[in-house]
């Protein structure tokens, strides 16, 4: 970790010492070796953000992160690929919930940063050798036009399934995960 900074605590997780840096960063060291495993930047310093505590990692990404590689892993070993593909809320979609859930989250006294989850997730995994699809960008393009996603319930529908379904075709030939050649039912 580059800087000396007040921490109130760390993280202990496998072989694994986990804490935020000074610069912003969350570093994973190998408790024996003493070597670093991974970072991941967490804040913005341009934008005055100081975090003092140590990281939170139960049921934090930190733990997906290692569950994907492991399952990664195990794929590789039983001959067959992973990827990964990031689904995000509506929210992140629909700007009419946005703007209702921003207002609340106001209201109690927070920020709502619309695409935090989605780039948490792809920050926490972008370093694993794993094809990442993120659908937002797909989504977002789709808009505006009728629904994506049910109004009384978080799930897409048959257009929005269109749209994914776009976007995980041409995610899988251009990673090579589906043969070019065959027919999109069949990928």
């Amino acid at each position: 970790m580059p800087f000396p900074q007040t921490n109130r605590n760390l993280a202990i997780y496998d072989r694994l010492i986990i804490d935020n840096g000074a610069d912003d960063f969350i570093y994973a060291l190998d408790a024996v070796t003493g070597a670093q495993v991974w970072e991941t930047k967490i804040l913005d310093y341009r934008k005055g953000a100081k975090q003092s505590s140590g990281p939170i990692i139960a049921d934090g990404l930190a733990i997906t992160r290692d569950c994907v590689a492991e399952i990664a892993a195990l794929a590789t070993r039983l001959g067959a690929r992973t990827a990964v593909v990031l689904m995000p809320a509506r929210f992140q979609v629909d700007d009419g919930d946005y703007g209702r859930l921003r207002d609340a989250v106001r209201q109690a006294g927070g920020e709502l940063v619309r695409d935090a989850a989605s780039e948490r997730f792809d920050a926490a995994l972008r370093t694993l050798p794993v094809p990442t699809l993120d659908v937002l960008p797909a989504l977002r393009a789709a808009t505006p036009g009728p629904d994506l996603f049910f109004q009384e319930t978080v799930h897409l529908t048959p257009r929005g399934h269109e749209v994914v379904a776009a976007a995980l075709d041409g995610f899988l030939e251009q990673t090579g995960l589906a043969p070019a050649d065959a027919p999109p039912a069949r990928r």
